[in-house]
């Protein structure tokens, strides 16, 4: 059996205006998928470095579901795709629903993160859809480990 490989491709997306710290917006298979900012590979604070991971199905004990999981990703542990909206980087003062895993939706949009404590948060970069969207990746990889190759954005000449 020849295992699949994605290639989930970073970078500015026609049509979605963002800024760099509200997180890096991408494209895997028909997907739309939401990073961190890269931070070189801070872990919590930064997306992972682009490269090609194994990927397999583990049960996450923190969402309480099963996901995929990046394998051997240098310097980080259990890198998942999961759901969630937000990939911003907190520092900046953005919101965040990941340490460094990959966000799945089926559309971007801009909405506003829930009020934490005294923070007020403005209207950011959000993968829409994101329950359904990581049920249909689920469902059409039929949980088959596959390899995930992740490139960065073209640079410009």
């Amino acid at each position: 059996m020849i295992m699949e490989t994605l290639i989930l491709q970073r970078g500015i997306n026609p049509g979605i205006p963002y800024q760099e710290p509200e997180g890096t917006p991408g494209s895997l298979d028909g997907f739309c998928t939401l990073e961190l900012p890269d931070r070189d590979n801070a872990p919590s604070l930064s997306r992972i470095n682009a490269g090609t991971y194994l990927c397999i199905v583990t049960h996450s004990p923190h969402l309480n579901e099963d996901t995929y999981e990046l394998q051997s990703v240098p310097g980080r542990v259990t890198i998942r795709i999961h759901q969630g909206n937000w990939a911003g980087s907190v520092p900046d003062g953005y919101f965040s629903n990941v340490e460094g895993c990959i966000l799945i939706g089926h559309s971007f949009g801009r909405i506003t993160p829930p009020q934490q404590g005294e923070t007020i948060y403005q209207p950011q970069l959000a993968v829409m859809s994101s329950v359904s969207a990581l049920t249909s990746f689920m469902q059409k990889m039929q949980r088959q480990p596959f390899t995930l190759q992740i490139l960065d954005p073209p640079i410009a000449s």
